[in-house]
């Protein structure tokens, strides 16, 4: 039986989007995928049951034309600068149309005093939709679980996992879930409006225990060379991949530090001079950071009650093998069974 509700979901090609349009269809709801052209993927999804539209994150009339009839969204904008045009024109096209809600992908490292301006952009794009009348819920994942399968090399018989983390410590999430948390809020958005979640898997490791935890899964040797973000982002370019951003500071990369050591980081989501991943000795998925309140106007704190009425706590979401319930809500914890998926299930 399908759902009468329409779902718009941005990004449409990309790992988290793809899952979660997959989830959307088999449990019965409409789904609109904006995509930036028309290929193999977009064709995909089409014959999987989405209906397909093309339109460019900045351009307002095509974003407004996605929107039109949607009563949720999911808004993922690509690692490449325009992020904060792209949510502005989001959110105006949103609110045209009268969209409902939105579900908003971040990044842990996302805050005010951020040393990555790239991070800061994510930080002024959350507050950005919040100002708007949208029901929003942010999410702030780490470190992406596929980047140890991207950037590794097999040498004489040897993997080498070559990243520029230098000592810091991360707890990955798979795509995979990072999409039936998706799912799962754009299906009932109501009760997390307002709500910041981040999203990591169930142990926090360095890149040396994690080497350690693929050579026991592979049954080869693995090990960590740590590489400079310059070295980094020269890989990058000759993958083809974003590796700069007009919104990083143009002076040097920042740095995340760690009790014993400063390490160099990038983005859980992107580029080698994007927003840093968030690192410590205790736990770098936990956002234990204060944020100094934005001036506000009346309209503003008239939504931001309208939301509260909705919000839940913030709370934080580990991978399918470990859930975590919402602290300070009587609200039954958020699992991977929330979005009908068997813990520890691929």
């Amino acid at each position: 039986m399908t759902d009468d509700k329409l779902i718009l979901v941005t990004g449409a090609t990309g790992k988290t989007a793809r899952g979660a349009i997959g989830l959307l269809l088999e449990r019965g709801h409409r789904v609109r995928a904006m995509v930036h052209r028309d290929d193999e993927r977009s064709r995909a999804l089409a014959e999987a049951g989405a209906e397909v539209i093309q339109a460019d994150f900045l351009d307002l009339d095509g974003v407004a034309a996605a929107a039109q009839g949607v009563d949720s969204a999911y808004f993922c904008y690509p690692i490449r600068p325009g992020l904060i045009e792209a949510t502005a024109t989001f959110a105006q096209a949103a609110t045209e149309a009268g969209v409902g809600s939105v579900v908003n992908m971040s990044q842990i490292s996302a805050r005010r005093e951020a040393g990555s301006n790239a991070a800061r952009q994510h930080w002024l794009a959350e507050r950005l939709l919040d100002r708007t009348d949208l029901l929003t819920t942010h999410l702030r994942p780490t470190f992406f679980a596929e980047w140890l399968t991207s950037w590794w090399e097999l040498r004489g018989g040897e993997g080498r996992l070559r990243l520029p983390f230098g000592e810091g410590r991360h707890a990955p999430i798979a795509a995979a879930d990072q999409s039936r948390v998706i799912a799962a809020l754009l299906a009932d958005p109501k009760p997390h409006a307002g709500a910041t979640y981040t999203l990591h898997g169930p142990l926090e490791m360095d890149h040396h225990q994690i080497a350690a935890a693929m050579a026991a899964t592979l049954g080869i040797p693995v090990r960590y060379e740590p590489i400079s973000v310059e070295e980094f982002t020269a890989a990058m370019t000759r993958r083809g991949l974003p590796s700069t951003s007009s919104s990083t500071s143009p002076t040097s990369p920042s740095t995340t530090r760690t009790a014993s050591s400063q390490a160099r980081t990038t983005s859980p989501r992107g580029s080698a001079d994007s927003a840093r991943c968030r690192s410590s000795n205790s736990s770098s998925t936990t956002s234990r950071h204060s944020t100094p309140a934005a001036p506000t106007s009346s309209r503003h704190r008239r939504n931001q009650r309208r939301r509260s009425r909705h919000a839940t706590p913030p709370c934080r979401l580990r991978s399918a093998a470990a859930p975590i319930p919402c602290f300070g809500t009587k609200k039954p914890p958020i699992t991977a069974s929330t979005v009908g998926h068997t813990p520890g299930a691929r």
